[in-house]
């Protein structure tokens, strides 16, 4: 029992200085989102620029879901129902590609990431599935609910890339809708990259990481190694003591 007590006792004490050298880590699926902080970044179909969807607004985020050579798979807006004078505005995520440099890292979550506006069209307006514009896919009035993800210029026309109803996302010419008036994201930005940064001389991450990566294998050793010693000498067999047998005959007893 106590050579069971013991080894529950030494386990533990391993467990505990495990967890305290090497706490979990951040779950790779923890949400992080990317700040958008120029008029020029696209949402692409694909990984690379020959297929742009369209151009995310200014000083909103896309949240990240991986990383794919140069560029961010991302989600751009949410599946979020919104009553607006008694219309229901519904809103729906879109994924695409985005170029790393265009993004910004954020290490919060934002409490609005993403811009909630809802366009107004003109009667008779046309919706196209695709940028090449080769049919009219869709008509709608000025009473129809339609959601704006961003613009997109195609032939020098500037068209905004949109959701109606709730399920049909398509490109509307500019000229047939009112004039954009959404506000920027009320977020502070980040310091401007053209102001002068002190930063104090400190060992570089690479330096620290490498020497607290030595450290805990110093530790690992120090406490592991003692710890297989004692489990072995616990379950060590131990010698007993042969008693000779006393109706065991030996001639040299008689002698």
């Amino acid at each position: 029992m106590k050579k069971f007590v013991s080894v529950i006792f030494v386990f533990f004490n391993l467990y505990f200085f495990w967890y305290c050298c090497f706490p979990a880590k951040i779950s790779a699926e923890e949400t992080q989102y990317a700040r958008i902080l120029n008029q020029t970044t696209y949402l692409y179909n694909s990984a690379d620029t020959s297929s742009p969807c369209f151009l995310i607004p200014e000083t909103y985020y896309v949240k990240l879901i991986r990383e794919d050579t140069d560029y961010y798979f991302v989600e751009y807006q949410e599946d979020f129902v919104e009553c607006q004078n008694g219309l229901e505005l519904h809103y729906k995520s879109i994924s695409g590609y985005c170029k790393k440099t265009d993004l910004y890292l954020c290490d919060y979550i934002p409490d609005n990431p993403y811009l909630r506006y809802k366009i107004t069209v003109y009667d008779g307006a046309k919706g196209y599935k695709s940028s090449s514009l080769s049919k009219v896919d869709y008509l709608f009035n000025s009473g129809n609910p339609i959601i704006y993800y961003g613009k997109y210029k195609i032939n020098n026309v500037l068209f905004y890339y949109v959701l109606a109803h709730g399920e049909y996302r398509c490109y509307i010419s500019s000229s047939e809708c009112k004039e954009l008036a959404y506000t920027l994201n009320a977020d502070p930005l980040p310091i401007n990259e053209e102001e002068p940064v002190i930063t104090p001389e400190v060992t570089t991450p690479e330096t620290i990481s490498d020497t607290s990566g030595k450290l805990k294998i110093a530790l690992i050793l120090i406490l592991v190694v003692p710890a297989l010693i004692a489990t072995a000498f616990l379950f060590k067999p131990q010698k007993k003591k042969v008693e000779k047998d006393k109706y065991f005959y030996d001639e040299n007893d008689y002698e």
